[in-house]
């Protein structure tokens, strides 16, 4: 078994998470959001970047993870799971027909987070200071796909107060997977026909201004954003998702 190890300033983040599994007749539940990036991006090596909530996508089962987690620690929303807030994104199962027809962004949305839940892959997490448990974490692909939502489409206070993170993420995620093209060829596969989707987002939010993208991005990164690796690094991204699965 590999254990992932995070620094040490995610062990209460890691709490909440370890929690939250622990609640009784859980539904299907994965881990998303920032704190998934990070276990994506930085472990081993253990330093990414600051967050201080967590966010879990799961099913819509009756009764749901929302009104499990509010009875067991009396809590209201926005939940708080041992002292952390709690982010809880309920998905329905959807077809290609329930997606036919419907918006960018909504579909981005709906798409991405229930491909999020159905292909999550168990990780054993830990801290140097804490013991290891597992848990379901999205892939990288559908990690990319929530996070391109995010910052395409994101309410005024989230792109007022997360949008230079949100793009981080978006740009650590593709520098890490996509080296020789297979997270785009990942995104291919995903429901929703979200390839062209994430594209526009990528060109607009990041490549149609780099060197704002990437002075947002260092606000939020421990270390230095270089404009000319963020901008090549995505636009190879893109090449590969306009050109599509050889």
């Amino acid at each position: 078994m590999t254990i992932l190890v995070l620094s040490l300033d995610t062990a209460p983040l890691l709490a909440a998470v370890r929690a939250v599994l622990d609640t009784d007749d859980l539904p299907a539940a994965a881990l998303i959001g920032g704190l998934a990036v990070t276990v994506r991006v930085a472990a081993p090596a253990t330093t990414y970047r600051a967050t201080a909530d967590i966010d879990i996508v799961t099913t819509d089962a009756d009764p749901t993870l929302v009104e499990l987690l509010t009875n067991r620690y009396h809590t209201t929303e926005p939940i708080q799971v041992a002292g952390i807030k709690v982010d809880v994104i309920p998905t329905p199962p959807v077809t290609t027909d329930d997606l036919d027809g419907i918006d960018d962004g909504p579909r981005l949305f709906v798409a991405s987070h229930r491909w999020a839940l159905d292909t999550a892959e168990p990780l054993t997490l830990a801290t140097p200071d804490t013991d290891a448990f597992t848990v379901d974490v999205a892939t990288p692909a559908a990690l990319l796909a929530t996070k391109c939502h995010a910052v395409g489409y994101a309410r005024t206070q989230r792109r007022a107060t997360k949008h230079g993170a949100d793009m981080l993420d978006v740009y650590r995620l593709v520098e890490t997977y996509n080296p020789d093209g297979e997270l785009a060829t990942q995104v291919h596969d995903a429901p929703g026909h979200l390839a062209p989707v994430i594209a526009h987002v990528i060109r607009t939010e990041i490549l149609a201004n780099p060197a704002k993208a990437a002075m947002a991005m260092a606000s939020t990164s421990p270390v230095p954003v270089d404009t000319e690796d963020l901008a090549a690094t995505l636009e190879s991204f893109i090449e590969d998702l306009d050109t599509g699965p050889a």
